[in-house]
């Protein structure tokens, strides 16, 4: 997962200097082509022969209300469970 972390935003390599740089609000249009970077992040990691670390790059701006990008994931568990020891740890014999 640290490794997925430094790489995360590889893909913006891709996006053009105007839109990185740009001190305003981007336009739709701009936006949709930043929202690429994951994917193409996505790519460069799995072709370095990374794959786990290509998928979490690919979804580093998922959400778990299924509003992020680039697939629109969308979590099953409740928030309430995610962060509990029961949900998290074995049972003890």
């Amino acid at each position: 997962m640290r490794l997925a972390g430094l790489l995360h935003d590889v893909g913006k390599i891709g996006v053009p200097d105007a839109i990185l740089n740009k001190p305003g609000k981007l336009t739709d249009e701009e936006y949709a082509v930043m929202r690429e970077h994951s994917v193409l992040g996505c790519d460069i990691v799995r072709a370095a022969d990374m794959p786990l670390e290509a998928r979490w790059v690919r979804h580093h701006h998922e959400r778990f209300d299924g509003r992020g990008y680039p697939d629109g994931l969308r979590t099953t568990r409740s928030r309430s469970s995610r962060g509990s020891s029961s949900s998290r740890t074995r049972s003890r014999r």
